[in-house]
């Protein structure tokens, strides 16, 4: 369930008993609320890093070997190739030392950029898997999905500070974070249930770039 800024600073104010009392200021409890809701992002793609998984389209023109990585990843997931219509084929990562010798299309993706080899090979469209960054709420009306709840850390989190902030005991709340995290840490693993968990396939072509690091 999506929660907006707004939401989270009263929910805040009355977890930490502060209703009625405007010490806090609505512009720090909105760094603190990001700051929180970006440890909770993190726990949540630690646990499984596809909750907040996105794709982006680009194309490759003639002439061109490389593309810049989208705006705003923090992770790198894999790289698709169109190869008619609207199908798609799975990119194979390749070796840097190796980029030379490839004859099927490989990836090597090195700081912001994706780069192609054989270059020959590089023209077409693909479509990249990746998680962002977390954005900052900014406005009142903007959201985020604590998925089932999880919120709640955030909301506990920022509570603590602002008891801190007021000198006034926040052991109660430290415990029910921790009670959160633990939560979190359990539940957020184990989104796809419908098989048991399996390593990825490895092919003989795979082990030996594997042994070229």
């Amino acid at each position: 369930m999506a929660t907006t800024l707004l939401q989270f600073r009263d929910q805040v104010r009355d977890r930490a008993d502060l209703v009625a009392d405007n010490f806090v200021l609505d512009a720090t409890l909105t760094t603190w609320i990001n700051k929180s809701i970006a440890e909770l992002y993190d726990l949540l793609i630690q646990a499984s890093e596809d909750w907040y998984l996105a794709s982006a389209p680009v194309t490759v023109n003639s002439g061109g070997v490389s593309f810049p990585v989208p705006t705003g990843m923090i992770r790198w997931r894999g790289l698709d190739r169109r190869i008619g219509g609207t199908d798609y084929t799975h990119v194979k990562k390749g070796v840097f030392r190796e980029r030379l010798t490839y004859t099927e299309p490989r990836y090597i993706l090195a700081g912001g950029t994706v780069y192609i080899y054989p270059t020959t090979s590089a023209p077409g469209t693909y479509l990249q898997w990746y998680v962002p960054v977390f954005t900052p709420l900014a406005a009142d009306g903007d959201t985020f999905d604590g998925i089932n709840g999880w919120e709640e850390y955030v909301i506990v989190d920022v509570a603590i500070k602002c008891r801190v902030k007021g000198e006034e005991d926040a052991s109660d709340l430290f415990t029910a974070k921790a009670i959160q995290r633990a939560r979190i840490q359990t539940m957020a693993a184990s989104r796809d249930g419908s098989e048991a968990p399996r390593i990825t396939d490895v092919h003989a072509d795979d082990l030996n770039d594997a042994d070229s690091w």
